[in-house]
């Protein structure tokens, strides 16, 4: 088994109104998170999420 393709999305989640919170930086409306596709040579399909830092391209 090998992988294939790997692809990486950023998304921008907005936050409902009754989650949002307040901090030193203001308030927060929304954050940055990456979804990982990984794909193997047998057809086999994997995902991983991960947190999106500031300032990320």
């Amino acid at each position: 088994m090998k992988i294939k393709t790997i692809t990486a999305n950023w998304l921008h989640v907005p936050i409902p109104e009754s989650g949002q919170h307040r901090s030193d930086f203001g308030k927060a409306t929304s954050f940055d998170s990456t979804l990982i596709r990984i794909e193997t040579d047998d057809g086999i399909v994997g995902y991983g999420e991960s947190k999106a830092q500031v300032g990320s391209a």
